[in-house]
């Protein structure tokens, strides 16, 4: 879960480049819109998407995944999350075995830690996404049309004939239907079997309790 959920990170990262595709370097101004005095512009909420993406693999897959330098312009923007998204996507899988026990310790909590699993289902993933939302909104509050499905953006789908890893094949079903449940009622040989050794063995004990 905790592998999938950081790719899930990348393809987001993936989806926020592409918001940017339809400006040119002549555009870099729009990285100070914000949607109201005193919060974020776009370029710091783009950084802040990038940079939560970044300390998740530290934490999660031991990586390090950071540069030298925030950006400062529309495509230095572009070519960050594209990096991380490659990045982040390509992450051998094995990085992740034992991630979700690992102890990560924040600086706004000192002497205490979260295990991986509540590092990125509490802090990870809502703070990622509260940031790509407000990115989001500051474009669509500049004339960009975006919608739910750019957003989204594309899903893991696969033709509904054909079986994946993680489901079981044809054979493996049918097996499973062959073979008996413990729901069902045993046959009544046994249990016809079970009635003779009770009977015989009241026998025996009704000849063992009587007077010599």
């Amino acid at each position: 879960m905790i592998q999938s959920a950081t790719v899930q990170l990348g393809k987001m990262l993936g989806n926020l480049e592409s918001w940017l595709a339809p400006f040119d370097a002549e555009a870099d101004a729009i990285l100070d819109a914000r949607l109201a005095p005193g919060t974020a512009t776009l370029g710091e909420e783009l950084d802040n998407c990038a940079t939560v993406a970044e300390q998740a693999a530290h934490w999660l897959a031991g990586v390090e995944l950071s540069e030298a330098e925030s950006p400062a312009s529309i495509i230095d923007h572009r070519r960050r999350l594209a990096g991380l998204k490659a990045s982040i996507e390509g992450l051998d899988p094995e990085r992740f075995e034992g991630a979700d026990c690992c102890a990560v310790t924040l600086s706004f909590l000192p002497g205490q830690a979260l295990s991986g699993c509540d590092y990125l289902i509490e802090l990870v993933l809502p703070n990622f996404y509260f940031h790509a939302t407000m990115a989001y909104t500051i474009l669509g509050s500049i004339g960009l049309g975006l919608d739910k499905r750019d957003y989204i953006g594309m899903l893991s789908a696969y033709r509904a004939s054909e079986a994946r890893d993680d489901e079981p094949s044809a054979e493996q079903a049918e097996s499973k239907a062959d073979a008996p449940s413990s729901d069902q009622p045993e046959d009544e040989g046994n249990e016809d079997e079970r009635a003779e050794d009770a009977e015989d063995e009241r026998a025996e004990d009704a000849e063992a309790s009587a007077p010599a």
